[in-house]
């Protein structure tokens, strides 16, 4: 296939013709000795995981925010010959980054002095810095996350825009929102999370604020999850987001005694990461505790 031209920074003002494509998977291509070389083709979720990683251990902690909550497209645009026999085959691709709209304005900011732009610049290094020897990251595409609309959705936007209906207590002024079934979340790891707690078939309220009694004083509250289960409450936090750093850990643990002076007697957080790689799992250990 030939390489495709790079059209500015980013692609962006290439059509949608690649959004389409499935995530190419690891192939194996015969060769004229019949015997067989593996292409090696990065996968998505590692490249981002690694990014991330790579972000948060340089203290760009917004930009690891911004990139925790996205998808990434991995397309091959070229196939190198080994050269060695035997060897692993090189690859040429480019990376089809899948964001909310936070993440988008941040990876397609255009004003170099801005505070944007230098989040997205650091996302792009990241993602640069985590690619794999044996490919040539050519290009970084980013496109809306092309998650399908769910079905009504003209009638909750209606709602929505009229005032008509709430969708959950959620802070309106959070930078990185997803919305999901009309609910409000901060980051991708708590919509995965809420998506598995549907998927059991609990009753949940995500986000929603609470009035309680903290030592002798009233104060608001705002769990991540409140989840029933045959009768048992208990809450879920999801750790590790820009909203539980490690430096609020004496504050969630002092919300936490609030929560169970109200009888609330389970409280289990759980670190972002395993719940945006592995959410069922999250919800299944999370409910065996509860219904002891």
């Amino acid at each position: 296939m030939p390489e495709r031209k790079r059209n500015g920074r980013g692609g962006r003002q290439r059509g949608q013709q690649h959004v389409a494509q499935a995530r190419p998977v690891r192939v194996v291509l015969p060769v004229i000795d019949s015997s067989a070389v593996e292409i090696r083709v990065p996968d998505g979720d590692d490249i981002l995981g690694r990014a991330v990683r790579f972000l948060i251990d340089g203290g760009d902690e917004k930009a690891a925010a911004a990139l925790v909550g996205c998808n990434l497209d991995v397309v091959v645009t070229r196939v190198h010959e080994p050269a060695e026999p035997h060897l692993d085959y090189g690859v040429a691709v480019v990376y089809l980054v899948l964001a909310g709209r936070a993440g988008y304005e941040l990876l397609t900011a255009e004003n170099f002095g801005s505070e944007e732009y230098k989040v997205g610049e650091a996302i792009r290094r990241a993602l640069h810095a985590v690619t794999p020897y044996h490919a040539e990251l050519k290009d970084i595409e980013v496109r809306f996350d092309q998650t399908p609309a769910a079905e009504g959705w003209r009638e909750d936007v209606a709602r929505f825009v009229l005032g008509g209906e709430v969708h959950n207590q959620a802070p309106a002024g959070t930078t990185f929102v997803r919305i999901w079934e009309n609910l409000r979340f901060r980051s991708e790891s708590e919509k995965r999370i809420a998506q598995a707690l549907d998927r059991a078939g609990v009753l949940f309220f995500p986000n929603s604020r609470a009035r309680a009694t903290s030592e002798d004083a009233r104060r608001t509250v705002e769990p991540d999850f409140l989840v029933c289960s045959n009768g048992k409450w208990g809450i879920l936090e999801v750790d590790g987001e820009p909203f539980h750093p490690p430096t609020r850990t004496v504050h969630d643990h002092t919300r936490d005694r609030v929560f169970k002076a109200h009888g609330i007697a389970l409280v289990e957080h759980f670190d972002s990461s395993e719940c945006f790689e592995n959410p069922d799992e999250v919800v299944r250990k999370f409910l065996a505790l509860l219904d002891r």
